[in-house]
């Protein structure tokens, strides 16, 4: 069978949804959109519509290849989960909220973003995480050419 190409949002929410009714992924996670845009693994064609093309396209077998891989993965125990308290503790920062067994998913984990329901108190650390993306992002934009003046000439 052959699956139909999909934009890297759609795969975002096709796993999403795929991890949930799985068990695999809380009510209130998601994979992020972003996390699809930098994924490497699955097959890909299209120009970003940064650099003037139509957008970039999944191919439909490859993503649906990355999804089983996922939820078996998942399902199967290969990820593994760490101590987040601990690393914490063992890095000398306050160690953030886990669930009942002390467990939160990887660090290197970056696909997963709590679903924002504007209820839940941001914590230090996600203020943390919003000053650092913003210093990122100045950088970025401090590095790219002036092209608003070049187009005026």
């Amino acid at each position: 069978m052959s699956y139909t190409d999909v934009t890297p949002y759609v795969a975002a929410q096709i796993a999403t949804q795929a991890l949930r009714e799985a068990g695999l992924l809380d009510s209130d996670v998601e994979i992020a959109p972003q996390s699809m845009y930098g994924n490497k693994t699955i097959s890909r064609y299209g120009t970003s519509r940064r650099d003037g093309g139509d957008g970039i396209m999944f191919v439909g077998d490859s993503f649906k290849e990355w999804l089983d891989a996922q939820l078996e993965g998942r399902q199967g125990g290969t990820r593994t989960r760490v101590n987040l308290k601990a690393l914490m503790a063992e890095y000398g920062e306050d160690a953030p909220e886990t669930d009942e067994a002390g467990q939160a998913d990887e660090v290197s984990e970056s696909d997963e973003q709590p679903v924002d329901d504007g209820d839940a108190e941001v914590s230090d650390l996600e203020r943390q995480l919003a000053a650092s993306q913003a210093a990122i992002d100045g950088a970025i934009e401090d590095a790219l050419p002036e092209t608003a003046g070049a187009e005026a000439e």
